[in-house]
């Protein structure tokens, strides 16, 4: 039988800071994108909005704290989300 450990973190008062920033900094860039995608009439595809990240990156500092994957995730996470809502919408109304 396979046991998973578990290990409780406790991390210093700066790494939960960083952790803190690092979540915020991901949710304003979610918040950022989905303005985008309501200011524009056509559909933005995964490519489209993570072609977006190099340009935020250039006036908006804080994005060059968090690793460029994880932003591509969070542009991941929009696309897909987009994605399953336009399939409920589409099978909601068959």
């Amino acid at each position: 039988m396979n046991y998973n450990y578990r290990y409780r973190i406790e991390p210093s008062e700066a790494v939960e800071a960083a952790l803190e920033r690092h979540s915020d900094t991901c949710r304003q860039l979610y918040n950022h994108f989905l303005y985008e995608l309501s200011n524009t009439d056509e559909y933005l595809s995964y490519t489209a909005i993570q072609n977006m990240v190099p340009d935020l990156k250039d006036w908006w500092d804080e994005l060059n704290d968090v690793y460029s994957k994880v932003l591509q995730m969070v542009a991941r996470r929009v696309s897909d989300n987009l994605d399953r809502l336009i399939r409920i919408v589409v099978a909601f109304y068959r």
